[in-house]
């Protein structure tokens, strides 16, 4: 009976031990699924992470181009605002550049005006002095037809 009794305490201990194996080994487990719970959670976010910026990329690439025409824009934007003061201002004074062009430009087209007038008198006369030499060729013409004998009128019109 003393030897069951031992026999039973060792067997109850072996069972105690192989109890507290299991429980620890259990523990062991779960902290193991919650770290690969935890690594697949950061791999995840890692993951999410790479594609925003694989994205973030992607849109700052097709940006470029679009990024490089504003900058492009802007400093047309700002040379045209220097020009318009410098316009501005050229116009406030009374001998300014822009103000002696356009006076230039209007002589010019006045001195073309003119010139285009007197071509064109020119022209009158000489129509008028063509219009006279034809009148009096055919004021000599009709002479010449009434002085020319009727026979002889006939030989030349056929």
């Amino acid at each position: 009976m003393e030897h069951l009794e031992r026999e039973s305490k060792v067997l109850h201990a072996r069972c105690s031990s192989i109890n507290k194996e299991n429980i620890e080994l259990q523990m062991i487990i779960q902290e193991e699924e919650e770290n690969t719970r935890l690594a697949l959670e950061k791999f995840c976010v890692y993951r999410n992470k790479m594609k925003g910026h694989r994205e973030a990329v992607l849109h700052a690439v097709s940006q470029m181009e679009t990024q490089r025409e504003l900058e492009e824009k802007r400093m047309l934007v700002w040379k045209l605002r220097q020009e318009k003061e410098q316009l501005r201002e050229d116009l406030q004074n009374p001998k300014g550049n822009m103000l002696q062009m356009a006076k230039h430009e209007t002589d010019a087209l006045k001195r073309e005006i003119s010139e285009r007038k007197t071509a064109i008198a020119e022209r009158r006369q000489q129509l008028k002095k063509e219009f006279e030499t034809h009148a009096e060729l055919k004021k000599d013409i009709e002479v010449d037809e009434l002085n020319i004998p009727l026979g002889l009128q006939s030989v030349s019109t056929s």
